[in-house]
């Protein structure tokens, strides 16, 4: 009997020890610590906790995965359903987006578009609301002011018969002839220049290979359209167009594409890293390298009046991106 008691016992003060550490674990644990701060909106501290007690302890980012999930899209339906306001919500989301959190990324570029969406509509409804206020203002204003014309109008009428008529006439050549004028101008006036997608375009790849892909996002999150990019390290991707001189301007925007912040194997001392444009095989322009600072958004608009044979290089898989090209 007593060794019974005694073997309970010891395995009751076991349980006892196992269940205090869990327990302990759980209110020191730094993830569980993170996952507070950020439902608690006190995202300035999120950062310098990560780097310091998260980053590197697969336990505690295999913990903050599984008890990040599903918080982001929370954060986004307190906005939604109107618990939580815009600036309070964006703090929140944009504190996670410093963090390499890369099993939260599709859901926190999705969520973000989506409240940024919301935002604008709302924002474009208070304007138009504002507007239509004002609107009825003005038209109450005009009014009250025509009433009292007419009232003067009338007192005067029968001593200014003449003069008024004499004024009608002038007033009805003068605005005949300023419709006259306006209708001149819009017959005359020039059509507006339209632009044309680069990767509508048929081309010839000379060396190397190039794909074009619908969007891409950029280091920063921000969504580019018509992309092309080449599909080989460290090769000079290249390919043509022809245009038979019927375009006068090239322009597009040069980036460093999401992925690239994922990747340690760019060597900051290249320079190659470019896009390089050629019109009739004369030398055009050269975009800085992807991999330097400055490098990551460039704009670019160039003269290609007269060229028939347009070249673009792309050196840079995974890396470069030519979004928003288009001839004009």
């Amino acid at each position: 009997m007593k060794k019974s008691l005694m073997i309970f016992a010891a395995m009751f003060g076991f349980v006892a020890i196992l269940g205090g550490g869990v327990l302990l674990y759980f209110l020191t644990s730094p993830a569980l610590k993170f996952v507070s701060l950020y439902e608690d909106g006190k995202v300035e501290r999120l950062e310098e906790l990560y780097n310091r007690k998260i980053k590197g302890r697969l336990s505690e980012e295999k913990l903050l995965r599984s008890r990040m999930k599903g918080k982001v899209q929370a954060t986004a339906d307190d906005y939604l359903l109107e618990r939580e306001g815009y600036e309070v919500t964006m703090r929140k989301l944009n504190a996670l987006k410093k963090l390499p959190l890369y099993f939260l990324e599709n859901e926190l570029f999705s969520c973000i578009d989506e409240i940024e969406e919301q935002h604008d509509k709302e924002t474009a409804n208070a304007v138009r609301r504002e507007e239509k206020e004002e609107s009825t203002s003005t038209s109450e204003s005009s009014s009250e002011e025509k009433t009292t014309e007419t009232t003067t109008e009338k007192e005067t009428e029968t001593t200014t018969e003449k003069e008024t008529e004499t004024t009608t006439e002038k007033e009805t050549e003068t605005t005949t002839e300023k419709e006259t004028e306006t209708t001149t101008e819009e017959e005359t006036e020039p059509e507006p220049e339209t632009s044309v997608a680069l990767t509508s375009f048929y081309y010839t790849v000379t060396r190397g290979g190039v794909q074009t892909i619908d969007t891409c996002r950029d280091i920063y999150g921000n969504v580019y359209r018509n992309v092309l990019a080449g599909t080989e390290s460290n090769v000079d991707n290249t390919l043509e167009y022809t245009l038979n001189g019927n375009y006068r301007t090239f322009t597009g925007t040069i980036i460093r594409d999401s992925e690239a912040k994922l990747s340690s194997l760019i060597d900051p001392s290249r320079t190659d890293i470019t896009v390089t444009v050629y019109g009739d095989g004369q030398f055009i322009y050269r975009s800085v390298s992807a991999n330097l600072r400055g490098g990551e958004y460039q704009e670019f608009t160039l003269n290609v009046e007269g060229v028939r044979k347009l070249k673009v290089v792309i050196n840079g898989k995974n890396f470069i991106r030519l979004c928003n090209a288009e001839l004009w």
